[in-house]
């Protein structure tokens, strides 16, 4: 079980980001419609490739967690309707 963020290149010089995601056996490939500007030469596209690599990390690691949970049938918080108080 991995997940990994994989790079395209797109004819019109984006670079699309999608996830490649390994488990029992088999490969399925994610796009998450997340583009990079290749061609970053000021700061400000800079700081908004790194913006939209953080996302990405962001979606793996949530992607990851969920995998696990659904693994060792975990319930998520968020699906309980279980109040923290009670």
């Amino acid at each position: 079980m991995s997940v990994k963020i994989r790079e395209r290149k797109l004819k019109d010089g984006r670079i699309s980001l999608m996830l490649d995601i390994y488990a029992n056996g088999s490969r399925e490939v994610k796009s998450l419609k997340i583009f990079l500007d290749a061609n970053a030469n000021t700061p400000l596209k800079k700081a908004q490739n790194k913006e939209k690599r953080i996302k990405a990390e962001r979606i793996k690691a949530k992607v990851e967690m969920e995998m696990i949970d659904n693994d060792y049938s975990l319930a998520s918080m968020k699906k309980s309707n279980v109040m923290f108080l009670e």
